[in-house]
């Protein structure tokens, strides 16, 4: 009668010791999955429930002029220059890219994500990024606020694109204007001014991305706080013969430019862009 009782409670302890085990472990996995803060989680899966027929998920943070901005949509690729680290939240594919290049880690537990290599096994990598999707998605734009919380907007503020900015740097009135109209219309993380020789003649075009080429740029400056890199094709129009600009306010590119991305994928605007002779 003792011997039983007394490995019944035996069994009872371990019991009891594995139940705490395994509540303690869930406890700390929930913990470790926490990728993102809790307001963010939730219009993930929110976005998990609309667009359900994607197979990759995506958040972008994106810090235009002051302001900072998480984008969330989905697709059925990932592309390469995108991607800084990817998880798995209730088993979709969540890629994240931090366009400077810096994660904010009072939103992102960057450190607990897999870091992107070369390759996601099983999903479908596209090269040219490019290409867009044909379908329409249902994105979330979230606005970081001050007191660390969120506002859910339509679009970014491009307030921080102000010509007062751009004409102590550009001395033609004329491609002043004109950029800066380029600049309202075309939302990107980094402008530039692509300077090329035609004819024996310098022209420039205006272009847009989310990463600058190390290998194109000669100068760069910023209007209120936003990136704007001058390129030269080749290097065949040098830094002394930028007349349009006042030199005082652009510096000479000699090393990385911080917090930006690199990509040698430069994409020469086409031939219809509209171009300007200096």
């Amino acid at each position: 009668m003792w011997t039983y009782i007394d490995s019944f409670s035996y069994r009872n302890i371990i019991h009891f010791f594995i139940i705490v085990l395994v509540v303690l472990v869930s406890i700390g996995c929930d913990k470790h999955n926490q990728y993102y803060s809790d307001e963010l989680t939730i219009q993930l899966e929110s976005l998990f429930e609309h667009n359900s027929n994607d197979s990759i998920y995506h958040v972008f943070q994106n810090n235009f002029g002051n302001e900072e901005y998480f984008t969330l949509t989905s697709g059925s690729f990932y592309n390469k220059p995108f991607v800084d680290a990817y998880c798995f939240i209730n088993g979709n594919l969540v890629t994240f890219c931090s366009w400077t290049g810096k994660a904010d880690k009072t939103i992102v537990n960057i450190d607990d994500m897999i870091p992107f290599r070369d390759t996601i096994s099983g999903y479908c990598e596209q090269g040219s990024y490019n290409m867009i999707e044909e379908k329409e998605r249902e994105n979330i734009i979230m606005k970081k606020k001050e007191d660390g919380g969120f506002e859910i907007v339509n679009h970014y503020d491009q307030s921080a694109i102000v010509i007062d900015s751009l004409q102590k740097t550009i001395k033609n009135p004329v491609i002043c204007k004109k950029l800066y109209a380029y600049m309202k219309n075309v939302l990107a993380n980094v402008y530039y001014i692509y300077c090329y020789k035609k004819d024996e003649n310098n022209y420039l075009q205006f272009g847009a991305s989310a990463f600058y080429d190390p290998k194109q740029t000669i100068g760069y400056f910023f209007c209120n706080g936003i990136l704007v890199v001058v390129y030269s094709n080749n290097n065949d129009v040098g830094f002394d013969e930028l007349s349009f600009l006042n030199m005082r306010e652009v510096k000479k590119y000699r090393c990385r430019i911080a917090y930006y991305k690199e990509s040698s994928q430069f994409v020469i605007p086409v031939e219809d862009e509209e171009e300007f002779e200096f």
